[in-house]
Protein backbone atom coordinates (compact mmCIF):
# COMPACT_ATOMS: atom_id res chain seq x y z
CA UNK A 1 0.00 0.00 0.00
CA UNK A 2 1.51 3.22 -1.07
CA UNK A 3 2.27 5.37 1.69
CA UNK A 4 0.57 9.25 2.60
CA UNK A 5 2.30 12.38 2.33
CA UNK A 6 1.01 15.72 3.56
CA UNK A 7 3.13 18.48 1.95
CA UNK A 8 2.48 21.54 3.67
CA UNK A 9 3.89 25.37 2.55
CA UNK A 10 3.91 28.02 5.18
CA UNK A 11 4.12 31.10 3.03
CA UNK A 12 4.76 34.01 4.91
CA UNK A 13 5.77 32.68 8.20
CA UNK A 14 8.98 34.38 7.43
CA UNK A 15 7.95 37.30 7.87
CA UNK A 16 9.52 38.81 10.41
CA UNK A 17 8.89 42.08 12.84
CA UNK A 18 10.68 41.40 16.55
CA UNK A 19 9.37 37.55 16.45
CA UNK A 20 8.53 35.86 13.53
CA UNK A 21 4.52 34.62 12.80
CA UNK A 22 6.04 31.09 13.50
CA UNK A 23 7.43 32.41 16.87
CA UNK A 24 4.75 34.17 17.84
CA UNK A 25 1.74 31.09 17.26
CA UNK A 26 0.52 28.64 19.39
CA UNK A 27 0.93 25.00 17.41
CA UNK A 28 0.91 22.46 19.22
CA UNK A 29 -0.61 20.42 15.54
CA UNK A 30 2.15 21.92 13.86
CA UNK A 31 4.89 20.67 16.26
CA UNK A 32 3.36 17.38 16.17
CA UNK A 33 3.82 17.14 12.63
CA UNK A 34 7.15 17.95 12.86
CA UNK A 35 8.45 16.11 15.46
CA UNK A 36 6.93 13.02 14.00
CA UNK A 37 7.90 13.41 10.55
CA UNK A 38 10.03 15.33 8.25
CA UNK A 39 10.60 19.09 7.82
CA UNK A 40 12.93 21.33 5.98
CA UNK A 41 13.79 24.23 4.01
CA UNK A 42 13.86 24.23 0.17
CA UNK A 43 15.83 25.96 -2.32
CA UNK A 44 13.71 26.86 -5.02
CA UNK A 45 15.68 26.33 -8.57
CA UNK A 46 15.11 29.94 -10.21
CA UNK A 47 18.48 30.83 -8.03
CA UNK A 48 16.62 34.04 -6.69
CA UNK A 49 13.89 35.00 -4.60
CA UNK A 50 11.06 36.25 -6.17
CA UNK A 51 7.09 37.06 -4.56
CA UNK A 52 5.84 33.93 -3.13
CA UNK A 53 3.42 33.22 -5.70
CA UNK A 54 5.94 32.31 -8.31
CA UNK A 55 7.89 30.66 -5.48
CA UNK A 56 5.38 28.31 -4.79
CA UNK A 57 4.18 28.04 -8.49
CA UNK A 58 8.35 26.71 -9.27
CA UNK A 59 7.88 24.50 -6.01
CA UNK A 60 4.54 22.46 -7.22
CA UNK A 61 6.63 21.27 -10.78
CA UNK A 62 5.81 24.48 -13.10
CA UNK A 63 7.73 26.04 -15.17
CA UNK A 64 8.70 29.88 -14.69
CA UNK A 65 7.16 30.73 -17.78
CA UNK A 66 3.91 29.35 -17.27
CA UNK A 67 3.41 31.43 -13.95
CA UNK A 68 -0.24 33.01 -14.32
CA UNK A 69 0.49 35.75 -12.13
CA UNK A 70 -0.85 36.59 -8.11
CA UNK A 71 -4.70 35.36 -7.24
CA UNK A 72 -4.93 32.15 -9.66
Amino acid sequence: MPKSVLFIILDGIADATEKTPLQLASKPNLDILTKNGFSGLIENKLGEHPDSGLSTFVLLGYEKEDYPGRGY
